[in-house]
């Protein structure tokens, strides 16, 4: 268990090309994290605080988000997104035209 507050800079946390697989961000604030071209995989970010994050390029396979606040987040090229639109907060969120179909796919909508 890390205390975070006093890890942290004032710059924001910066993953890039790395694994980040069964991690768990479970209710953490980590507005403007850095987590492009990653493997994210199985990871919990339930209950955090990801605003203006950035998940550019990432695979998402198998991560939890329930509860999460993604304002702003960029999601740009990431891949197996599975994000409840109607249980997270993602008001000017960013997905690529084919993460974004997907998105409507888990509320069981039909594309055609």
């Amino acid at each position: 268990m890390a205390n975070w507050e006093s890890l942290l800079s004032i710059e924001p946390l910066q993953f890039r090309d790395c694994l980040l697989g069964d991690s768990n961000f479970f209710g953490l604030t980590l507005n403007k994290v850095v987590m492009s071209e990653c493997r994210i995989t199985e990871a919990d970010f339930r209950n955090a605080k990801l605003e203006k994050s950035d998940f550019r390029g990432s695979d998402l396979k198998g991560t939890l988000f329930g509860n999460t606040h993604l304002e702003y987040a960029n999601f740009t090229d990431a891949s197996n997104t599975t994000i409840d639109l109607r249980t997270n907060h993602l008001k000017g969120a960013i997905f690529s035209r084919f993460e974004a179909l997907s998105l409507l796919e888990l509320m069981g909508i039909v594309l055609v």
